[in-house]
């Protein structure tokens, strides 16, 4: 079998790392996303496309920027012919 490696993204709406007891916010009891920071990976410096929640996750499915896959705004659905990583995993496209 293939040795493969698994990536999850948990993505939580509205949530800063300032309100995580994994950045040091000590009065937050945050212990399940605790253990995983300290399991898995942290990331001390992280960069965003869009500071809205629907486009900024639009650019990690797709690639892309916002203003170029067409949910450049929430609640804005994805151009027709904007491909996903969903795409790519069904299709074996590389």
């Amino acid at each position: 079998m293939e040795n493969t490696r698994k990536i999850v993204l948990i993505m939580a709406d509205t949530q800063r790392c300032d309100m995580l007891g994994c950045y040091g916010n000590t009065d937050m009891k945050t212990p399940n996303i605790d253990r995983l920071a300290s399991r898995g990976m942290l990331f001390r410096r992280a960069y965003t496309t869009q500071p809205v929640c629907g486009p900024a996750r639009s650019a990690i499915f797709t690639g892309t920027y916002p203003h170029s896959n067409g949910s450049w705004g929430n609640s804005m659905p994805l151009g027709a012919n904007v491909k996903t990583i969903c795409f790519y995993r069904l299709y074996g496209v590389k």
